[in-house]
């Protein structure tokens, strides 16, 4: 079938705070349980303890709602397509949500199973960027443990803190204490990822990064200059009748529109010219060295984030990115 495209909101408050962008997933994932109840499981991504990305199984709302938020790091599938042949071959319905290579990694496993589950099974990926370092990752959190002098318990990378702050990474420690990044350019985190530094090799000759999609939905956010300031919106590429069927479900609970062919729904991240020279020097001299490279870890760098967050606590970059947004209008 021809993709179909939908701008789409949650109207549940609730809902919407907990999700990246508009709460698409949840809208799915509700209406699959709802039809299916206890014959219907979901997968996804969720944080165990130890803020380690692995997916699970769910068999509730609740245990779904670990699932949401994005994490752009890798998630650990093992035994997991296993799981999910079993849930098939025992006439459970299953909904699938993952990268796009995970999304294509299920059927193959299912076809050399030879598993051939129809409609029982349900697959949503999203718009990839890549998979950034799990190490990468780890290192950025134990610098934040040792600055708030605790363990860190939660991490939201999309945490909806203002309506213009659309990538705000926090972190929540065990003393009770919070982070909040003052700026994707200035963390050490999305300094590296949107530098495309810290990606799989793999990343940067996808195959999956198409606008021909392998799953039956892909969710993305819905970036507009012209209503920035709104609600973050989800935007979802239909690609399958099954996936029409359960979109036309989840629209049920979201104020919704529908619309043409939208621009930047594949994105083929190019590896960047120093990715040898982050690695070598990550690899042999360390996280703090690699930051060093990259321009974070030094007088300069710091000084930077230091006059941005006197900007935030002030209001003032606020105002600034708005003025901004207004010029590209």
């Amino acid at each position: 079938m021809e993709t179909k495209y939908y701008i789409a909101v949650h109207r549940d408050d609730k809902v919407w705070k907990r999700s990246s962008s508009g709460g698409a997933f949840s809208a799915i994932t509700d209406a699959w349980l709802a039809a299916y109840g206890e014959k219907a499981s979901i997968y996804g991504c969720a944080f165990d303890g130890e803020l380690n990305a692995l997916h699970i199984r769910a068999t509730t709302a609740a245990e779904r709602n670990q699932m949401c938020g994005s994490k752009y790091i890798g998630s650990n599938t093992t035994g997991v397509y296993r799981d999910v042949a079993r849930d098939l071959q025992n006439g459970m319905h299953v909904c699938f949500s993952g990268t796009p290579c995970q999304i294509g990694a299920l059927k193959s496993y299912l076809r050399v199973a030879g598993i051939q589950p129809e409609d029982r099974l349900l697959t949503v990926d999203f718009i990839c960027h890549g998979v950034a370092s799990t190490r990468f990752f780890r290192d950025y959190l134990d610098v934040l443990e040792k600055k708030y002098g605790s363990k860190a318990i939660s991490c939201t990378f999309r945490a909806k803190s203002r309506p213009e702050r659309r990538q705000d990474i926090q972190v929540g420690f065990a003393n009770g204490k919070s982070f909040l990044s003052r700026s994707t350019r200035y963390d050490w985190f999305y300094a590296v990822y949107f530098r495309n530094l810290n990606l799989r090799p793999a990343c940067y000759g996808c195959r999956y990064a198409s606008e021909q999609r392998c799953a039956d939905i892909t969710i993305a956010d819905h970036w507009d200059v012209k209503t920035f300031y709104d609600k973050a919106k989800s935007l979802l590429l239909v690609s399958t009748p099954l996936g029409e069927l359960w979109t036309q479900k989840a629209l049920a609970d979201m104020d919704w529109t529908e619309v043409q062919h939208q621009a930047q729904t594949s994105i083929q991240s190019r590896k960047p010219g120093d990715y040898d020279a982050f690695w070598k020097t990550y690899l042999e001299q360390g996280y703090f060295a690699a930051q060093k490279l990259v321009g974070n870890n030094t007088l300069a760098g710091k000084a930077k984030y230091h006059l941005v967050s006197l900007a935030d606590d002030l209001h003032i970059l606020s105002a600034l990115k708005k003025i901004r947004i207004l010029l590209r209008r």
